[in-house]
This record gives structure tokens, sequence and C-alpha cells, in this order.
């Protein structure tokens, strides 16, 4: 059943509406958009907004990343990752454009980090990347191309993932629309987020849906919407 267009559902057993539908691992597979909150298509970073999602990745199994995005400009910037310094990269992880191709870049050896490129363009793209640091793989899904790769070192920081660029400094910001982020960790979603504008100051910003919490920019400016 295609729910995109579903607004309301209402549970006549309870007397309430539905807040959401989740699959047997807790994944979200339909929501109501929060109360005091309207959605909207996307956030749109001019290059100087991000989101900081508090998530640290800590050596899980397994974990994930989706995203659907749109890139504005085509000059060099990260779209999501985590590390705390380019000449260090700790566990580096990070989605971009760089050297004309949108690129994921995985692993902590700094001479040899894994990539996987794909040509660049300022179309709507879906992108997945599954990693796995017990067998040290990865999978990326973009759009409907799948590569497999593995890396060296570990995937792991103390420093949280940020969305619109990749740290929490000031390292690879890039203009782009982010339509959704969401991050699972061993097949269970640990963040889900969706653009929305709060109503009381259209104020604009990321819902996570898993844990109710609303993220507004870290940067300078703000993010515009549509």
């Amino acid at each position: 059943m295609d729910m995109n267009n579903v607004k309301t559902i209402f549970d006549n057993n309870v007397q309430k509406s539905v807040k959401r539908i989740t699959d047997a691992g807790g994944n979200i597979l339909w929501y109501k958009v929060p109360s005091g909150y309207r959605k909207v298509e996307y956030l749109e970073s001019s290059g100087t907004q991000y989101i900081d999602t508090g998530w640290v990745n800590n050596k899980k199994a397994i974990h994930s990343y989706k995203m659907k995005f749109r890139a504005l400009a085509l000059t060099e910037g990260g779209f999501f990752g985590q590390f705390s310094s380019p000449a260090i990269r700790p566990g580096t992880l990070w989605m971009s454009v760089n050297d004309s191709a949108f690129r994921m870049s995985i692993g902590s050896d700094n001479s040899a980090i894994s990539k996987v490129s794909y040509a660049y363009d300022t179309d709507i793209h879906t992108f997945t990347n599954e990693i796995n640091n017990s067998n040290k793989t990865y999978r990326v899904t973009y759009d409907n191309t799948e590569s497999y790769k593995t890396y060296s070192g570990t995937v792991y920081s103390d420093i949280s993932i940020c969305l619109f660029r990749s740290s929490t400094n000031t390292y690879r910001p890039i203009s782009t629309r982010i339509f959704y982020f969401i991050i699972c960790e061993n097949g269970q979603e640990a963040r889900h987020l969706i653009p929305v504008v709060r109503n009381t100051d259209d104020k604009p910003g990321m819902y996570d849906l898993v844990n109710d919490v609303f993220y507004t920019n870290a940067g300078t400016g703000e993010f515009t919407w549509g």
C-alpha cells in the first residue's frame, strides 16, 4: 500500500491518532508530522549551515546511512561525515563532492582511504551506505547502482556525525538540498531526520522521529527550505 499521501491514521481501539508505524525492527514506515511543525520537502544550505546529529558511531558491527539529496554547487564539500581533523582523519567517514565526483570515503589509514565515486551533477539522488566493521566491508547503493568495497583500520570517532558538512569544524561545508537522512545501527534506526519548520517562529531544521528531537542550524546564517 502506498502511504505517501496519508496524512492521519486514527486508531479506534484507543481513540487516538497514530503517531507512527514501524516494522518489526522498529524502523519507521509511516509517520505523522509532529505537532507544532510543518513538513517541508527539503532543507537547503548555502554552505555555512549544518546539523550536528549528536550520533557517534561507536564500533557498531553494522551501521548505515541513508539520504536523498541534490547538490546545488559542484564544488568540494561534504554531505555528511565524522572526523576531527583533515590531517589526522581518525575513523574517516564522509560522503562528499571531491575530485569532480560524488565520493564516499571510509577508513582510518590516512595513506589508503577506501573510496567509491560516481559522476556528479545537480540532479536528485538517493544514497545508502552500509558498513560492516566485523569484516571491513561496505556497500554503497547510489540510486539503483550497488558497489562493494573493503577498507582498512576502523570507522569510529569521538565526535558526532554532521549533516551538510563532513565534521563539526569548518572542513568541507557544502551547498545542497537534503530531503531526509537516516542513521541505522545493527538494522535499527538511530536517527530518522525529516525537514520541518517550527510553526511558532518559522525556524527550519531536521526533526528526529526516533527520539523526538528538533535539530536546528549549528553554523552561521540560516537554512532555507522548499
